[in-house]
């Protein structure tokens, strides 16, 4: 991408990051459909294990403490954060480089839901609430990626060089984050067809060192 103009590799890198944002917010539900039905099937199991090795049993199978996985998936993005068009920035992360502060405020001015209250397409009418939601909460996160994305998806261009480097720390983390997703447990179970639940459940169960019946396992497996 070297002779390619700074506009073309943002578009480039933008839907890079598109890709990646809509993979990882599928693999993230996956992940927890698969950790609550997990959680359920293992709970039978869980009883039975002494407390000093519940947590190693739950980083096993979940990758994080039952504790600290609960308060992450109670933590849900479905926020509803409305500003009036009057306000000016939300107070978070005010220093940022003006030209990302322009585009913020373009974003939200174009898709603030004060003007789409008579807009008689309800589709589209959501599609922009949901752009304008998401565009507060990544300015009030310090995502900077996903205020560009918004860009995108707001059809307003971005062309300034800095925007590249933070499209690609972005499309870096999201594909660490699908990685290391797709490493755990949890997510694997929601993927084993119900066929070879048992077994792999038994093997799990096995490597860390529990033995239950086969009897036992199916009997929790086929709720």
């Amino acid at each position: 991408m070297s002779g390619m103009k700074t506009g073309k590799k943002i578009e480039i890198e933008t839907l890079n990051l598109k890709f990646l944002t809509e993979q990882l917010e599928i693999a993230e539900q996956e992940l927890k459909d698969g950790t609550d039905d997990l959680h359920f099937r293992l709970s039978h199991f869980r009883k039975r294990v002494v407390d000093n090795d519940k947590d190693k049993y739950d980083q096993y199978f979940f990758g994080a403490k039952m504790s600290d996985l609960q308060k992450e998936m109670d933590n849900t993005l479905n926020q509803i954060v409305v500003h009036d068009l009057a306000d000016d920035l939300p107070a978070l992360h005010v220093k940022k480089d003006p030209w990302l502060k322009k585009i913020y405020r373009k974003i939200v001015s174009s898709t603030h839901p004060d003007k789409f209250v008579n807009f008689p397409v309800e589709n589209l009418k959501e599609k922009y609430l949901k752009i304008y939601q998401r565009t507060v909460l990544s300015w009030e996160k310090g995502e900077d990626d996903q205020i560009l994305l918004c860009a995108y998806e707001s059809d307003i261009k971005v062309d300034n060089p800095k925007a590249l480097p933070i499209l690609q720390q972005g499309n870096n983390k999201k594909n660490n984050r699908l990685q290391e997703i797709q490493k755990l447990l949890a997510y694997q179970w929601y993927h084993i067809p119900e066929k070879d639940r048992s077994k792999t459940l038994e093997n799990y169960l096995k490597s860390l060192g529990y033995e239950f019946t086969t009897e036992e396992i199916e009997k929790v497996v086929y709720l």
